[in-house]
């Protein structure tokens, strides 16, 4: 061990950078304003730099490490060393920002008080204190941040939900979440379930609020667990919503979508074949817009799955895993994480091809999409990017970037967008009354199973995986799929 003393420059704060060996052992031994070293021999900078300064309080150091110091104190609290750390004195921790050595030493000697106080490291009382303050509105900035942070991110439209959930409750943002009760909760619910008849929405709200709550909840037993203590917080108010049964089953569930008219799968002995025909004869006025409704219908593919849909040509291979293309040539189709966070692939029948055939002598050379915006400034689908980074085009500083998908293939044009106007347009002309752009999903759905495909080959086709399906094989190995071959796959 070294013990010797080291002045102190006039301003405050430690040394910058921290002192060496050599300028410890040469120092001078009378300054009042001074640092004791404890050190090992080794050569790296990680030591301690006591405070011997009559200023300070008893035990007051620096530890010094090779990007940061860090002002700590010792105390003995009722038989047990303990190690208080009070800042950031020099060097990089995290956003920290450095204090000056007087306030350091102001700040050690609250904690002492503190410690001897509660018998225990001031910093966990702190710990315990913010589980037990957290807002409403911290709450769900944390889950946020989990969620984005995960090893698979949340989805954008599942973030706007999350949004949509969290700005029912924007009057909440500043309450603490172990004092909302579970009647608030519940007033609040049955305000827009009943009172304002967001039935869908007001469920997708709890869920989320839930989530949310109990995410916390986690983060404190975790954080509990390793100090030892008892959790600060472990009521979840929204849990009552579940006690007390406020989400509709199944059953409600296809009672209000029936009497809302909201699910009108097309019927093949009446509808199916106008709407057909109706598609193939707009293919006249607008190509684009027909080949992606009749796809749609044809592959059961949500929306988004159906229009970022590109070339395999003009994906490069080292990104063919993290793309979503159409293979003419092999005759398959390959979706990137798709809704439930899988991979989608399928064979392309002859109907479809025949029109991808189509689709293929009609591209624009050096656009990727299969089905490409209307509008050549249309960026639906990119990204704008510069130095690695995804950045707002309209700043000026971010002038000279490039726009590309969010796989970093180039890209000036997006894909196409909103086929609204073409669906009511073929809807029409096809004479049928109500028709959605997911009922083209649910058309196929019901499709497969008019063909007599099991439930495994049901969902592997739409894409919406059971344990069964996600060890088996693609759809379109030898010996899979029979009743789908034999009519002709389409």
């Amino acid at each position: 061990m070294l013990s010797c003393v080291v002045p102190l420059s006039r301003h405050a704060g430690p040394p910058s950078p921290p002192p060496t060996r050599r300028q410890v052992s040469v120092c001078p031994q009378k300054s009042r304003r001074t640092w004791r070293k404890q050190s090992s021999t080794t050569a790296k900078p990680n030591y301690l730099v006591y405070d011997s300064s009559r200023k300070s309080p008893p035990g007051f150091a620096v530890r010094v490490g090779a990007r940061a110091a860090i002002y700590l104190v010792e105390k003995m609290v009722r038989g047990k060393k303990i190690k208080i750390v009070v800042g950031l004195a020099w060097g990089k921790r995290g956003g920290e920002a450095p204090i000056p050595l007087d306030k350091a030493r102001e700040e050690a000697r609250a904690k002492i008080a503190t410690a001897v106080k509660h018998g225990t490291n001031p910093n966990k009382i702190a710990d315990e204190i913010e589980a037990s303050e957290l807002t409403f509105g911290m709450v769900w900035d944390r889950y946020i941040a989990d969620l984005l942070k995960r090893a698979r991110p949340i989805k954008k439209n599942s973030l706007d939900s999350i949004n949509e959930a969290r700005d029912k409750f924007k009057d909440w943002e500043d309450r603490r979440v172990r004092l909302i009760t579970g009647q608030e909760v519940l007033d609040r619910f049955d305000l827009h379930f009943y009172d304002r008849g967001h039935k869908t929405a007001v469920e997708a709200m709890g869920r989320w609020a839930t989530a949310a709550v109990n995410n916390a909840i986690q983060n404190e037993a975790h954080n509990a667990h390793s100090e030892r203590r008892v959790p600060t917080l472990a009521y979840n108010p929204f849990s009552i919503l579940i006690t007390k049964k406020k989400y509709r089953d199944n059953i409600q569930l296809e009672r209000d979508y029936k009497a809302k008219g909201v699910r009108n799968p097309l019927t093949f002995s009446e509808s199916v074949g106008p709407f057909l025909v109706a598609a193939w004869a707009y293919r006249k006025k607008n190509p684009r817009a027909a080949d992606y409704l009749i796809l749609d219908l044809l592959w059961g593919l949500r929306g988004d799955e159906c229009r970022s849909l590109k070339w395999r040509e003009d994906v490069p291979d080292e990104k063919q895993h993290i793309e979503r293309w159409v293979d003419i040539k092999r005759k398959v189709v390959f979706i990137h994480d798709s809704k439930n966070r899988d991979d989608h692939e399928f064979p392309i029948g002859p109907f479809a091809l025949t029109l991808l055939k189509l689709r293929w002598t009609d591209r624009r050379r050096g656009v990727p999409w299969l089905f490409e915006a209307k509008m050549p400034g249309s960026r639906k689908g990119l990204i704008y990017v510069k130095g690695g980074k995804d950045v707002d085009p309209k700043d000026e500083e971010n002038e000279g970037g490039q726009w590309q998908t969010p796989s970093g293939i180039a890209c000036e044009t997006g894909h196409y967008g909103d086929p609204s106007v073409a669906m009511d347009t073929v809807r029409e002309r096809a004479g049928i009354k109500v028709v959605r752009r997911h009922d083209l999903r649910r058309t196929f759905g019901a499709a497969c199973e008019k063909l007599g495909l099991n439930d495994r080959q049901v969902k592997r086709m739409l894409g919406t995986p059971s344990e069964a399906a996600r060890h088996a094989g693609p759809l379109h190995q030898p010996g899979v799929g029979g009743p789908l071959r034999a009519h002709g796959q389409d």
